[in-house]
């Protein structure tokens, strides 16, 4: 079975659910090719794209997981690979069919896999499309190119980030030949998840349309927000592909700083819904309350984060289970964003290692309750210290990266402002500082591929990518293996 049957099946999920109040006869068994025909219904086809974007990145799988094993979140649970995934000394991931963490190798690729199709799906239509695609008296054909482009190019963004390897899909793809020589690595991945959304950038500058509320849930987007939104993921895949310090030296700064510097000026904040739109995520790894108790949180900020912030704090939890006390830090996100807990609710035959009496509470709703409520997904000050960087690697404007910096450092932190004639070696420091604490719990994956771009923070052993999962492996007759241990 090629990828074909595979993308064919995810397909079919996400047809379900965006097109689930069509008038078809039999609404088990779409026609996707009528659907596809209807102006309208190929309009409203990219929201369940949207949806597997978000969802890859926003459900339970794998974000607290990889968070752990990074060594910036911390728990014992059994649950969503979490105590698997980060035991000490570091194991192999399980990458069996069998395996009780295959759920948190498999939902991502599914997810990202599935907005790819959709986009490729919408792309087609419109090749195959004997005029413009006209809805309610609106020309929507750029914005769709604009949107199929994006989604391939999102999709493939967050593939190279997590996993080894993945496949480039698009219209242009003989979908016959996708077989294991197809696959290509995470490096040329990003590189053509960039290219292809620097292409969805390109068109919606080209043309002036609306992306609606339908596709993000709750957000409107000009076509101008939404190139610069393309920017930054496109930005993102350069950046955050790199597995080692040295891999960090050799990313396309310029390529990126060019990205950055019209990428997002805005929060991206989907608006819960209680059904597609959530955020597991931020409560898992965030300070929402397990079982209703209300010290036993799911996951807790790792001591080696707490360090950071204080570096006069352990980096490792005492190991007579003796409490460390609290941080001192003048950072006032200290107190807005973490939360001290004097109890340590987690089994101690799991690891001392695993304890921390802190909760990441930025985010904390209710227990579940997102629907109505912000989600931010994407934020301002992620582009802003992307952009930071590349000015401090490729020798750039040292006084506009201290500024891009100072925005969070000081605007949120109130710390010490920078001024632009610091070392770049300092610089470079407050840019760490600021992705670690600003961009915590934002979006599942962030905290592993941040922690491996910096010296000396992934702990020996520790996985710094997930392999495909067993069951598409299978379907490749590709050999079973995987990282870590």
């Amino acid at each position: 079975m090629k990828l074909y049957k595979i993308l064919t099946i995810l397909f079919i999920s996400v047809f379900a659910y965006s097109c689930a109040d069509l008038e078809i006869e039999n609404p088990n068994e779409p026609n996707s090719s009528d659907v596809l025909a209807s102006p309208t219904d190929l309009a409203g086809l990219p929201a369940g794209g949207f949806a597997d974007w978000h969802l890859g990145k926003s459900q339970v799988n794998p974000g607290p997981a990889l968070a752990c094993n990074a060594d910036v979140l911390t728990a014992s649970w059994g649950n969503f690979g979490i105590r698997n995934f980060s035991w000490q000394p570091p194991l192999p991931i399980d990458n069996g069919l069998t395996s009780n963490d295959a759920p948190t190798i498999e939902e991502a690729w599914s997810r990202f896999n599935s907005a790819i199709s959709v986009g490729t799906d919408v792309e087609n239509a419109l090749l195959n499309a004997e005029g413009a695609i006209i809805v309610e008296g609106v020309d929507v054909t750029e914005r769709l190119r604009s949107v199929a482009y994006w989604l391939q190019g999102a999709g493939a963004a967050h593939i190279s980030m997590l996993y080894d390897q993945g496949f480039i899909v698009n219209a242009e793809t003989d979908l016959a030949t996708l077989n294991a020589e197809a696959l290509v690595d995470y490096k040329a991945l990003a590189d053509y998840a960039a290219t292809r959304l620097e292409e969805a950038a390109a068109v919606a500058d080209a043309n002036e349309f609306t992306v609606p509320s339908t596709y993000i849930n709750g957000v409107t987007l000009s076509s101008a927000d939404f190139a610069k939104l393309a920017r930054t993921i496109a930005a993102q895949a350069l950046v955050l592909n790199a597995r080692t310090p040295e891999e960090v030296a050799q990313t396309d700064w310029a390529r990126v700083r060019q990205l950055t510097s019209q990428g997002i000026d805005y929060d991206l904040a989907p608006i819960g819904d209680g059904n597609l739109w959530f955020d597991d995520n931020k409560l898992i790894g965030g300070g929402s309350l397990a079982n209703g108790v209300v010290a036993n949180t799911w996951c807790r900020v790792d001591m080696k984060l707490l360090n950071l912030i204080d570096p006069s704090y352990p980096t490792e939890y005492p190991s007579d289970a003796s409490n460390p006390g609290q941080i001192s830090s003048n950072d006032a996100r200290v107190s807005s964003d973490f939360l001290y807990r004097a109890e340590v609710f987690q089994p101690i035959d799991r690891g001392v290692y695993r304890f921390s009496n802190y909760v990441h509470n930025r985010y904390a709703p209710d227990f579940s309750a997102w629907t109505g409520r912000e989600m931010p997904a994407l934020l301002q000050a992620e582009n802003d210290l992307m952009h930071a960087e590349a000015l401090i690697r490729t020798g750039g404007d040292k006084n506009l990266a201290a500024t891009l910096i100072n925005r969070t450092r000081v605007g949120r932190g109130d710390l010490t402002p920078l001024t632009g004639g610091e070392s770049d070696a300092v610089l470079l420091n407050a840019v760490k500082y600021e992705k670690m604490i600003e961009l915590l719990n934002t979006w599942g994956g962030r905290e592993l591929a941040e922690a491996r771009r910096w010296a000396g923070w992934m702990r020996e052993g520790a996985f710094r990518q997930l392999p495909i999962p067993a069951s598409e492996l299978v379907l490749l007759d590709i050999p079973i293996y995987t990282f870590g241990g």
